[in-house]
């Protein structure tokens, strides 16, 4: 699979039942190149150049053009228009979720300094994580991380800049230091705010909420994680309805991009001494 396991839940997508007949026949890899996320399978080309007999066709998908068998091109091209044409529609998204409990969250401590130290000497000597990989998440949901600018790049520029790293709580500091330095955003959802189950989809068309210490923010077409309540969050800011405070015991922590065994096990150290919690793979 790619990078990115996302795949699309057919079951979700409101067209013809032929329509979802034949999404549901595609396989995750499949539905992967579709919304752009992986290269073409094994056995798929970049170019029909070599087309003995006429019997291949090239494709065009947010990964790029594929060429696949004429057989199966009617099926691949509804497919594609089935993406394009349902924003705001779920996806299976699995980015790194983590669930954190028995929280002690404080004001922030004057302990975590050195940590806020190795956040901003990261930033300052380019060590930090590379940015690119959190834009392209955005530039493959049609947004634009010029404008609007992943989390973890936002925090970059501001150390960068020689502004401090933005004090928030005992947990909030921890989440922004980690975000940071391996440059993935980072969500944080108080699960006792939680309406039902979170999820990760595209914003439906008027979709948005109140940011925290912000105006509304719009996630029409945008990456957002949700509840039954509506969208709570995005990679660029989370909502003031989920928001964590130091009356928060139960978490959700989303790293919107895979983090390696390492980052986690750091994590959940940081949690346990600063957040006083205990982690879980969600």
């Amino acid at each position: 699979a790619g990078p990115l396991a996302l795949v699309l839940l057919a079951a979700r997508i409101d067209a013809s039942t032929s329509g979802r007949r034949q999404l549901l026949s595609l396989t995750p890899i499949l539905a992967l190149v579709l919304v752009g996320l992986a290269p073409a399978p094994v056995g798929w080309g970049l170019s029909c150049d070599f087309n003995p007999g006429g019997r291949l066709v090239g494709i065009t998908t947010p990964a790029g053009s594929v060429c696949v068998r004429s057989a199966d091109a009617p099926a691949i091209r509804e497919a594609v228009a089935l993406v394009a044409a349902n924003p705001g529609r779920r996806v299976a998204f699995q980015p790194t979720a983590l669930e954190l409990y028995e929280l002690e969250v404080t004001e922030p401590r004057e302990d975590f300094e050195l940590e806020v130290a190795r956040a901003t000497q990261a930033a300052r000597i380019g060590t930090a994580g590379d940015p690119a990989r959190a834009r392209a998440l955005y530039r493959r949901f049609g947004s634009d991380p010029t404008k609007t600018r992943p989390s973890s790049e936002a925090l970059l520029r501001r150390l960068k800049k020689g502004e401090p790293l933005p004090r928030v709580n005992s947990l909030v500091d921890v989440a922004n230091a980690m975000s940071v330095q391996l440059q993935v955003p980072v969500g944080l959802y108080d699960l006792d705010k939680v309406k039902g189950e979170l999820s990760v989809r595209l914003g439906a068309e008027g979709e948005g909420y109140t940011g925290i210490g912000k105006e509304r923010v719009n996630v029409a077409g945008r990456l957002c994680v949700a509840d039954d309540d509506g969208p709570c969050g995005n990679p660029t800011s989370d909502s003031a309805r989920t928001m964590i405070t130091i009356a928060t015991e139960r978490a959700s922590w989303i790293y919107f991009l895979p983090v390696s065994d390492e980052d986690i096990d750091r994590t959940a150290e940081l949690v346990a001494v600063f957040g006083r919690g205990l982690v879980r793979m969600a």
